[in-house]
């Protein structure tokens, strides 16, 4: 039978079957922390499993079959909490976080889908974990996107703003109120 399944192989260069299922299974991504591993089965399923047991799942569908042909189209976390998938739907792409654990996804990026520009690259998480590199082949070239995936810190409060700066006048200044401009270079630059 003319299908991929994933292996395993030890110091001593014994093979065993690590994973079999109906479909055919690819581009197995092993977790940063070494304890669960990502795998594509078929053209259209992202199945997850522990490294030490028998207890694959199915993360999400969607269609995945521009990875068959190369790269896969998702990528862990570093904290080995989250995926990233380039999920395909038509003219469009959708960059959606899954939370391992539960299984919830929330997207977080929409592109144009556009196969002969598009080059099929996962998205890359930040090492800090705090943002996504996506590319998008909508144009000519491919483009690097970054998303934030958390807000920055405020560094101050409005409260704390309005105490800083004096309250100000809604009133028209007075011409002699208004300093004098000083033109320290003139011509074209």
């Amino acid at each position: 039978d003319a299908k991929r399944v994933l292996m395993t192989t030890d110091a001593q260069g014994k093979t065993a079957v690590w994973q079999d299922a109906p479909g055919d299974l690819s581009h197995p991504r092993l977790s940063p922390d070494g304890k669960l591993v990502l795998f594509q089965e078929g053209d259209n399923r992202l199945m997850i499993r522990s490294v030490a047991k028998d207890d694959a799942r199915q993360l999400v569908r969607a269609n995945l079959r521009s990875a068959l042909d190369g790269s896969p189209r998702y990528s862990w976390s570093p904290d080995s909490k989250y995926v990233a998938v380039d999920k395909i739907q038509g003219r469009r792409r959708e960059v959606v976080l899954i939370e391992v654990a539960t299984g919830k996804q929330t997207p977080v990026a929409r592109l144009v889908f556009k196969p002969q520009t598009d080059e099929g690259v996962a998205p890359i998480f930040l090492p800090n974990g705090r943002g996504l590199l996506v590319f998008s082949g909508e144009y000519e070239k491919q483009d690097l996107f970054l998303v934030d995936l958390v807000p920055p810190e405020t560094t101050f409060t409005e409260d704390e703003l309005d105490r800083a700066e004096p309250a100000r006048s809604t009133a028209t200044p007075k011409p002699a109120e208004i300093p004098p401009v000083q033109i320290l270079e003139s011509g074209i630059f």
